[in-house]
């Protein structure tokens, strides 16, 4: 047996015979825990402080790329909602592009067909001014023959009064007029109905006329079946 000390009495003999000395008591759960209650609060709270000046450093949009979060959304919506804009913008000018073309097309070709109209009546009026002057050339050139009163001229009676051919014939010959006879026509059926002066060759017309205006006749033919170089005075009436 240990042998006692001899040393005056104090306030840690009372502690004698229990657990823990006189210093510390028995320890509870909750003072067993609170060392890690507090590092797991530091934790947290470091963890906050980083993501709060991460979120500072990166700007408004320091957390958007969370998968999840309503940011993330957002700005996927408007990444879509750009998207859906460039499309229908791409589309629209498409359209425009088109329909540009398709009203140059239009364009193009209505020119094309009003320059081919101008062009063909230009062609066409230019053809008439042409047949035109053509036509007052020639008669032109026939006015401008002389009357050539050598011309064989034969008077028909086709009145059926003996001797009026003759008569009217010595009209032509008393006005200069060299080679004139009188005849009977062989063939009733081919004569005109009212008095007429017959002519061939176009340098004939201006004698032809002549004669027409020195026997009163105002009907003056060109027909091709008598014979070349000749003119005829057919007499169906009294005059």
């Amino acid at each position: 047996m240990a042998q006692a000390h001899a040393y005056p009495r104090d306030e840690f003999d009372h502690y004698a015979g229990q657990h823990g000395g006189a210093h510390r008591g028995k320890r509870t759960v909750l003072a067993r825990l609170k060392p890690y209650i507090i590092a797991i609060l530091v934790a947290a709270l470091c963890a906050l402080a980083f993501l709060t000046w991460t979120n500072g450093w990166l700007g408004s949009n320091g957390l958007n790329w969370l998968p999840g979060t309503s940011s993330s959304r957002t700005a996927a919506s408007s990444k879509a909602s750009n998207a859906s804009k460039s499309t229908t913008s791409n589309s629209s000018s498409s359209s425009n592009s088109s329909a540009s073309s398709s009203t140059n097309s239009a364009d193009s070709s209505n020119a094309s067909s009003t320059t081919n109209s101008t062009t063909s009546s230009t062609t066409d009026q230019s053809q008439q001014n042409t047949t035109t002057q053509d036509a007052q050339s020639a008669q032109a050139q026939q006015a401008a023959q002389p009357v050539n009163k050598t011309r064989t001229i034969t008077v028909y009676n086709g009145t059926g009064v003996s001797g009026y051919a003759a008569r009217r014939a010595s009209v032509l010959t008393s006005d200069g007029y060299s080679n004139v006879t009188a005849a009977n026509p062989t063939n009733r059926s081919t004569l005109p109905s009212a008095n007429t002066v017959w002519y061939v060759e176009n340098s004939d017309k201006s004698t032809a006329e002549e004669v027409a205006s020195k026997l009163g006749i105002s009907n003056v033919e060109q027909v091709a079946s008598l014979g070349q170089g000749n003119i005829a005075v057919v007499l169906m009436s009294q005059q």
